[in-house]
């Protein structure tokens, strides 16, 4: 069974630094808000690894993912996710938490 092409979209830090690693918190917003406007669906993780074991997803999702645990996701991300209804996967890294 061939897989099918599945967009993931990951992100680091949402600010306004200009980083190669960061959006900006007004663009992420926007991309969110198109998303769901045009009938978009975010999946959690174990939704996208049930679709990779079948081979296929339901049309018009995605899987959306932060590297690190930055501060700033529960700050900028986080509000914008639960208002759009999308879930998302952050990958935390321990030794940096404090």
């Amino acid at each position: 069974m061939a897989l099918t092409r599945f967009p993931i979209l990951y992100h680091h830090s949402l600010d306004d630094s200009g980083s190669v690693i960061s959006i900006a918190p007004a663009q992420f917003r926007w991309q969110m808000e198109h998303l769901r406007a045009n009938g978009w669906r975010a999946l959690t993780l174990d939704e996208f690894l049930q679709g990779h074991a079948r081979g296929e997803w339901a049309p018009r999702t995605f899987l959306l993912t932060f590297d690190d645990g930055f501060e700033n996701f529960v700050t900028h991300a986080l509000p914008v996710l639960r208002a759009c209804g999308f879930s998302a996967t952050v990958f935390v890294v321990t030794d940096w938490i404090g």
